[in-house]
This record gives C-alpha cells, sequence and structure tokens, in this order.
C-alpha cells in the first residue's frame, strides 16, 4: 500500500520503498505479510531467513539505503488495511537488506536478484510470546528529503512459479532439557572390619538385674549380626531373642528367662 492511499490487493508484487510522484513529492510504500509459526511453539530458534525475490526496481538511493523488515505488533486484515488505518510496528528486531548487486552505470537498479534477511529475532519473538501479526516491508528512510529508492518483490500471487515465491527458513531446536545428574563417584571398599567398642553390661558390673539385656555397639553399621550368651564354665547356651536397632550399630540380646546372677556369663 502507498501513503497517497492505493492498497494493492491483488497483483503479483509487494511493492516497498518510495517513488517520486512530483519533482517535490514523494509517496511511500509499505508491504505487509504473514507466516504462520504455529509449528515452532516451544522451540528455541537458532537463525530465521526470509527472502524473496526482487523483480522491479527503481533508484539506486544511497549506500546507506535498503529495505526494512519490522515485526507488526497489532492485527490487520488484506481487506480492510490502508495507510490510514496501517497496524503499529515495533523497530526491535528489525532486519535491514540491501541491493545484492550496485546498480548499474550509477543509475540502473539491479533486478531478478533474491533479498535476505535476518529475521531471527523476530521470530524468536512470536515463539516466546508475542502475537504472530506477521512483519512489514519499508525503506529504510522515509523523508522526503532521501532519494527515491522502490523495489517489487515477487508476492505469493505471482505466477512465475514455486521457486520465485517469498520464503521464511528456520532452523531451530527442542527446548533443551535439564542435565542429568552425574553418577555418584564409587566409593573404596572398606578393608577394616567392624568393631565391638562397648559391651553393657560391662565384665566388671555386679548386683545387675535378672532380666538385664545384653547389647553390644559395633565400630560402624554391620549388615547382620548374631549373639550367643552361655553359662560359664558350662557353656551352656541361654535362650533369648536378639535384635539389631535401625542404624545396625547396636545389637542387643534379650533373654527369654532370668539369669542367675551367681554364674558367670559368657559372649
Amino acid at each position: 500500500m502507498s501513503s497517497e492511499g492505493h492498497v494493492d490487493r491483488s497483483s503479483g508484487y509487494l511493492w516497498a520503498g518510495s517513488y517520486a510522484a512530483s519533482k517535490s513529492y514523494k509517496v511511500y510504500e509499505r508491504a505487509y505479510l504473514k507466516f504462520d509459526a504455529t509449528a515452532l511453539q516451544g522451540k528455541t530458534i537458532t537463525s530465521a531467513t526470509f527472502k524473496a525475490k526482487n523483480s522491479v526496481a527503481s533508484g539506486c538511493g544511497t549506500a546507506e539505503s535498503g529495505i526494512l523488515a519490522q515485526r507488526v505488533t497489532a492485527d490487520w486484515s488484506p481487506a480492510t488495511i490502508s495507510w490510514p488505518n496501517r497496524p503499529a510496528d515495533t523497530t526491535q528486531g528489525a532486519a535491514v537488506a540491501r541491493d545484492p548487486q550496485p546498480c548499474v552505470d550509477g543509475n540502473q537498479p539491479p533486478t531478478n536478484t533474491t533479498w535476505e534477511w535476518n529475521v531471527t529475532s523476530i521470530v524468536q519473538a512470536w515463539v516466546s510470546g508475542a502475537p504472530n501479526y506477521g512483519f512489514l516491508l519499508r525503506e529504510t528512510d522515509e523523508t522526503q528529503s532521501a532519494p527515491m529508492f522502490e523495489r517489487g518483490f515477487l508476492s505469493s500471487r505471482t505466477d512465475q512459479g514455486s521457486d520465485a515465491l517469498p520464503t521464511l527458513t528456520v532452523t531451530y531446536s527442542d527446548v533443551a532439557s535439564s542435565p542429568t545428574p552425574a553418577a555418584p563417584l564409587a566409593k573404596e571398599p572398606d578393608a577394616d572390619p567392624p568393631t565391638v567398642v562397648e559391651v553393657t553390661p560391662t565384665v566388671e558390673a555386679e548386683s545387675m538385674p535378672s532380666d538385664s539385656t545384653i547389647s553390644m555397639r559395633f565400630s560402624e553399621p554391620v549388615a547382620s549380626g548374631s549373639i550367643s550368651v552361655s553359662d560359664y564354665p558350662g557353656l551352656n547356651r541361654i535362650p533369648g531373642q536378639a535384635s539389631m536397632n535401625a542404624d545396625n550399630t547396636i545389637l542387643t540380646f534379650t533373654p527369654s528367662q532370668p539369669l542367675n546372677g551367681n554364674i558367670p556369663r559368657s559372649c
């Protein structure tokens, strides 16, 4: 569409830039387009390139002249868009492209060339939650003092075949998963066996109740343990129940019947 009110809804071109309506007045042109990026949701964008074939060109401009691709930030419809109600846009993440070849003899711009815009930031914004209202193409300098610079790119309505269509090529990866925790380092084998560090009651204990339990505390947890209590010197085994505490460091013997306090015991 143009600043003088013309909207091209049917031709095979995307017009962007400016042309001279008179010696003292320029008309600006902008093109709006959309791509369906639904399949990219949840992806990490590595690169995104918009390509369009330039078929018609007028004006060489300056070294700074080019066509800017900007993200559109408000909804619009091809059926109702016009210059007065053109949708809002942002320069954040905007990309500029210029003629791939210089003008011939300083006044004849090249045609039948493919232009490329790096629109990675624009596509990443869509994927990150910004509404996808497409983007626009316009001249980098829309002031009356800037030289004329008009480019006509083939649109999706072109009859020049699929190779001439505008394209958006995106390289992406799935969202990185959480790193797998490293396996714990293997411990060195324990070469020292557990030892008994305490026996209750002690050997020297006297006047202990006949139903006293006997316990042994080990220097480290043990996988299993057993205890055998006998009278001495007869070495008759005393019946009872052995149990290990929760951290496997204390083994306790509970006799099934009262002990005879006059007979020594051995474990």
